[in-house]
């Protein structure tokens, strides 16, 4: 059982892009999560994206892509770009202060992470299967990076992702979610297994939206609207009934009306 760490989130202050960096005291480890359409900005913010670490990209229904790289920020703009990603909605960095991680580490963290994830019940598109492709290691520096898997680990959780809860240990199949906001209150279900939030019938979303809402929300919500799922009253846009997203913060973004970071503004009860 791994030891109890203290550890904390930060928010990147006045930004809707819902940048967020996960860190244990005394230790050189850092876990940033941000939107896929946030990456540009993430880029540019966001200290040590220039340099090499593992990363995670997430999508709906537990499909996950686990790699590594010497510039995290120049890998992440070229996946951008490609179709056979177009799952990748959310993004994980994992990130070492210190100088001591080299290519030969990322390798050895990135296949035991993917060994993990894969035990979990996720759905990896590697085209290579990165558990057969770790890095050589001397057992010295393998203990080291152990400890740095376990509190990856750690952070990936504290960020809200279940990327490496095994399946012989999960015993709960869904989750009550709450999501209360100016001018919206919405309570769902989450299915640990697939992903899917249905947000539950009578919760409430916002009437406007912002200039930030993404287009696929705002299609959404065209839609609900017209099969009148979300029924305009005096305050709110009210859900007639049960209704299904395919991600945390897909579902956000139609209660709010505008970008969010689903997996930050959903709580659990």
């Amino acid at each position: 059982m791994n030891q109890p760490e203290l550890a904390r989130i930060y928010f990147h202050s006045g930004t809707k892009e819902g940048i967020r960096e996960a860190k244990i005291a005394l230790s050189s480890i850092q876990a940033t999560s941000f939107l896929r359409e946030a990456l540009s900005y993430a880029c540019s913010k966001i200290e040590g994206i220039d340099s090499l670490g593992v990363y995670i990209l997430l999508g709906a229904d537990k499909n996950a892509y686990i790699g590594e790289t010497e510039s995290l920020c120049k890998r992440l703009k070229r996946h951008h770009s490609k179709d056979e990603l177009s799952f990748w909605e959310e993004t994980i960095i994992l990130t070492g202060k210190d100088d001591w991680l080299t290519k030969s580490h990322i390798r050895y963290i990135e296949s035991e992470l993917f060994r993990r994830a894969k035990k979990s019940g996720w759905k990896l598109h590697n085209k290579k299967n990165a558990a057969v492709n770790a890095g050589k290691l001397p057992e010295a520096d393998k203990t080291i990076t152990k400890r740095f898997i376990q509190q990856a680990e750690t952070l990936v959780s504290m960020l809200g992702y279940d990327l490496f809860d095994s399946q012989e240990e999960t015993h709960k199949i869904e989750a009550n979610l709450s999501m209360k906001g100016n001018e919206y209150e919405a309570y769902a279900n989450l299915d640990l297994k697939t992903g899917i939030v249905t947000v539950l019938k009578d919760s409430k979303a916002k009437v406007t939206e912002a200039d930030t809402t993404p287009i696929s929300a705002r299609n959404r919500r065209m839609e609900l609207i017209g099969n009148e799922t979300l029924k305009k009253t005096a305050d709110n846009l009210v859900f007639t009934k049960n209704t299904s997203f395919k991600s945390k913060s897909a579902a956000a973004a139609v209660v709010a009306a505008h970008s969010i970071n689903g997996q930050k503004s959903w709580k659990t009860l």
